[in-house]
């Protein structure tokens, strides 16, 4: 994303990341596993459109929930497992 965000940025481009967490809706409700921290597709919207407008290049949506996902991921594979299926 880096490298893109730097390539696009010579044509006056910009990129933005987006980091979202689970997204209540039709295909959602499907699901038969936990989906903590959900949100509304309005929610997500309003997250989307507000970190644009700010010019974010990573937007986190909820904040809460993707930062604990990051986290996990730099965590050695199996300490991340074992917190994540617990």
């Amino acid at each position: 994303m880096e490298s893109l965000r730097l390539d696009l940025d010579q044509e006056g481009i910009d990129v933005s990341l987006i980091h979202p967490g689970f997204v209540k809706t039709p295909l959602t409700e499907r699901n038969d596993f936990p989906m903590p921290m959900q949100v509304t597709a309005e929610q997500a919207a309003d997250a989307i459109i507000a970190g644009l407008v700010k010019g974010r290049l990573d937007i986190h949506f909820p904040r809460r929930f993707t930062y604990l996902v990051k986290l996990l991921g730099i965590l050695p594979l199996l300490c991340a497992v074992r917190l994540a299926c617990a």
